[in-house]
């Protein structure tokens, strides 16, 4: 198979399987002589942040010697990004080998129900044992009880970042339901990374760790000093080292202080320095994620797609004054709440279909918006090219509401700042 017929028979797959998919999905490992078996994990799950977090991580640990396997979701630019080493996306005869092996397997053992998810998780854990990594940053694909990535057996460390509403018509419909369903991670006699939020998760978070003799780590805001206030919110300090972060944000610092929590506790393990974290953490990058990619006008994009990270991102532009959104939803997700969260913030809405099956049409999603100024385009790129002609040198236009969209929106800009 070539590179785009491997691409081809991964889409052919349904998005996410079920419980009765994992047994399967174990098999398929098996046949693939279990390559997570011979790997070490950092397992990361929650609903915002992990993409940001993960590619904290994995960069300390690069900068320590470490050779590092990142496998996040979803892309932004090519399919590519969800699989990398050290850094670098897996190559495309390195994915077609992987594919082409997988889909061996699978017709061997005669069973065709697995999910997309589960195809790219057995390639991704197949490409990491044949490069032999030290270790593997593996992030959640959705939940994490009956996620496939749950296969894995005795992670090093683990990490559930903020918890908020999403996917629950999978997941559940409140926020207890969800914690329960991301904390099904929890291993026995581990150590769990987890960021304070709601009074209610933190209770149950605590009862599950203690239940199974697991150490659970809370990032110490007492230790936290935020030096940045403003929008970038570049500058912090945590635990007395010092911090000049490129991921734009406050709520990247949060983010970062459990990529450094779990830094210090890995040194049981790996020979990690503190200007391993430093550089780490003021390196990173992470595409779509309040990522400015003009200045004037200021455009932003970003990639919340649910109510906690449109709340995220309406704090993180607070100050703004004069805002343009661009915003596009997929029907599956709470739109309802994202709208009321950032609508009153601009002075003009321009409603996008995003460029997805489950997307929702433009017009559809303007009849929604209750602003006087609301307008809708089904292409993308006239969408951007309304905004612009509309935005006065001093204004802020924002890009959000679905990570396709913004994928799309980001192809216009050939060099993000």
């Amino acid at each position: 198979m070539n590179y785009i017929e491997s691409l081809n028979f991964i889409n052919s797959f349904a998005m996410f399987g079920t419980k009765s998919s994992m047994k399967q999905f174990m098999e398929l490992l098996y046949a693939l002589k279990n390559p997570h078996q011979q790997l070490k994990f950092i397992h990361i799950a929650g609903t915002n942040g992990k993409g940001s977090t993960s590619t904290m991580i994995s960069n300390i640990l690069i900068n320590a010697g470490i050779k590092t396997g990142l496998y996040i979701s979803p892309y932004v630019i090519e399919f590519r990004e969800r699989i990398q080493i050290d850094g670098k996306m897996i190559s495309e005869s390195g994915l077609c080998d992987c594919i082409k092996q997988v889909k061996e397997c699978i017709q061997n053992l005669k069973y065709n129900a697995y999910s997309y998810f589960e195809i790219v998780t057995a390639v991704a854990l197949l490409w990491y044992h044949k490069q032999q990594c030290d270790v593997v940053v593996l992030e959640v694909g959705l939940g994490g009880r009956l996620d496939a990535t749950n296969v894995i057996e005795c992670p090093l460390v683990q990490v559930i970042t903020s918890i908020g509403l999403d996917h629950t018509h999978i997941l559940g419909d409140d926020i207890l339901q969800i914690a329960t369903e991301k904390a099904g991670i929890i291993k026995g006699a581990t150590t769990v990374i987890y960021p304070i939020q709601e009074a209610g998760v933190l209770e149950l978070i605590s009862s599950i760790c203690h239940k199974k003799n697991s150490k659970i780590v809370i990032p110490d805001l007492q230790a936290l000093n935020i030096l940045d206030t403003s929008f970038r919110a570049k500058e912090f300090i945590y635990k007395t080292l010092r911090f000049n972060k490129s991921l734009l944000g406050q709520f990247q610092i949060y983010n970062a202080i459990c990529a450094i929590e779990v830094a210090l506790n890995l040194k049981e393990y790996f020979n990690i320095t503190d200007e391993d974290i430093i550089s780490g953490i003021n390196n990173t990058f992470f595409p779509a994620r309040l990522e400015v990619v003009n200045e004037a006008p200021l455009i932003i994009l970003d990639g919340a797609h649910n109510p906690s990270g449109i709340k995220a991102l309406n704090k993180a532009i607070s100050n703004f004054k004069q805002l343009i959104i661009i915003i596009g939803v997929l029907e599956d997700k709470d739109y309802i709440s994202m709208l009321k969260y950032i609508v009153p913030r601009g002075t003009c809405i321009i409603a996008v279909t995003p460029n997805h099956k489950q997307a929702m049409p433009a017009h559809k999603l303007k009849q929604l918006i209750n602003h006087n100024n609301v307008t809708a385009y089904n292409n993308p790129k006239d969408a951007i090219e309304y905004a612009l002609t509309i935005a006065k040198k001093n204004d802020t236009i924002i890009i959000c509401g679905s990570l396709y969209l913004v994928s799309e929106m980001r192809k216009f800009f050939s060099s993000p700042l």
